[in-house]
């Protein structure tokens, strides 16, 4: 890659704007406007709405939040033809095409943010340059923001290169990834459909900047779980359903085949009506699915106990990662040949709906893979505090995309 200090003003440009207008999953109103507007001034064809998503495969969408979200849009000045053509859905994809034979390399980022509010302790750097989210509850504290620059920029460096390009590059602005929700809507809609190649990236708090790791596994088969239980405002039936369903959960016996997790995240509840958030992991998708088994068990048992009814409803489900160790083997020999970045162990840990995309790529022969890249922040991922500390903290991960891009699609 040429001198990048030509992407950083751009970078860091558009990830302040985004920083500063979180939108949750399902919502991302705003930011697939700004996505396509920047897109559309590279000169870029942009798809968008219901050409992206197939309907059949969305998880976890609540429709009052997604009309809330629209009328919030159109009050910032995103024109309605605009939302109405989106059909309401977000997200946004580009595919390049170089117009020479080559193969098909398809780049994927997240445009969700977290539902955390933002500190606004001074010393950090939104607060102190005046970026920090302008919406309550609501914060990029996984560092999607700086992802989707990423992506916006891979796009601008494609359109400035493609006469030294051959094959079609496509990227991908996904939305709600968190809660693993996003993902299986756009690869049952075709998106990877055909790739030879395909790439994911994420910051971590875990490595310093300008380190770099490519993940050979670690990721963990998940699923998110919403459980009501509707009783009578007599007895508090709902209540102690809940209750005792929350207690067994974790009296669940852990399978021999790997580790495994469960997390009951909220339990709001009054006599009458009571609601869970769930979530369960697992190294491989048997103990995932045995640990998502014993759920349905234990709510069984305590709606059955407290006379009451339950509804489970699955709202987000990824898997473990398959093997590719060609994909690992083009991370780490591109990451050797950038000045000042380093490679080190792979430290992957946690679910992530990239590893849908990867997988199906994987499963057709392809290349797949996900690489991690560090900063300078302390603060852990989803919380209050995170901070890249580092304006320039995402350009490795730039100059690895484009490594890996000339690798594949660069012309002989």
């Amino acid at each position: 890659m040429e001198d990048n200090t030509r992407y950083c003003e751009e970078m860091v440009r558009n990830r302040r704007a985004l920083h500063k207008r979180p939108e949750e999953g399902w919502t991302e109103f705003e930011s697939t406007w700004f996505i396509c507007s920047r897109v559309k001034e590279l000169g870029c064809e942009v798809i968008t709405g219901a050409a992206l998503i197939e309907p059949s495969a969305v998880m976890g969408r609540d429709a009052s939040k997604v009309a809330e979200a629209q009328r919030r849009a159109l009050a910032a000045g995103v024109p309605q033809d605009f939302l109405v053509s989106l059909d309401g859905w977000t997200g946004a994809c580009t595919t390049i095409d170089t117009e020479r034979p080559g193969p098909l390399t398809v780049f994927r980022f997240e445009i969700d943010c977290v539902c955390v509010s933002e500190s606004l302790e001074p010393g950090r750097l939104p607060v102190d340059l005046g970026f920090s989210s302008e919406r309550p509850g609501l914060m990029h504290s996984c560092g999607h923001d700086m992802h989707t620059a990423t992506g916006l920029t891979l796009a601008r460096w494609v359109m400035a290169n493609r006469e030294s390009l051959c094959g079609r590059v496509r990227i991908v602005f996904q939305p709600a990834e968190e809660g693993v929700r996003g993902a299986r809507a756009m690869v049952a809609k075709g998106l990877a459909d055909g790739a030879d190649y395909l790439w994911t990236q994420h910051i971590t708090t875990s490595i310093r900047e300008n380190e770099v790791f490519a993940s050979a596994g670690g990721f963990l088969a998940t699923e998110k779980i919403d459980v009501t239980f509707r009783g009578t405002s007599e007895f508090g039936t709902a209540v102690t359903a809940a209750s005792h369903a929350a207690l067994a959960m974790q009296a669940i016996p852990r399978h021999p085949a790997g580790a495994s997790r469960i997390c009951v995240g909220t339990l709001d509840a009054r006599p009458d009506l009571a609601r869970m958030a769930v979530e369960v992991r697992g190294a491989t998708q048997e103990v995932a699915d045995f640990m998502s088994a014993g759920v349905g068990k234990a709510v069984e048992a305590a709606a059955l106990l407290a006379g009451v009814k339950a509804e489970i409803d699955v709202a987000g489900r990824a898997e473990a990662l398959l093997p590719n160790p060609k994909a690992v083997e083009m991370i780490e020999a591109c990451a050797k040949r950038i000045p000042g970045v380093h490679l080190t162990e792979d430290c992957t840990r946690g679910s992530d709906d990239s590893t849908l995309w990867m997988n199906a790529v994987t499963k057709r022969g392809g290349v797949a893979g996900c690489f991690h890249y560090g900063s300078k922040g302390r603060a852990g991922l989803h919380t209050s505090m995170f901070d890249p500390e580092g304006e320039f903290t995402a350009i490795p991960a730039l100059r690895l995309s484009v490594e890996l891009l000339l690798s594949t699609n660069g012309r002989k």
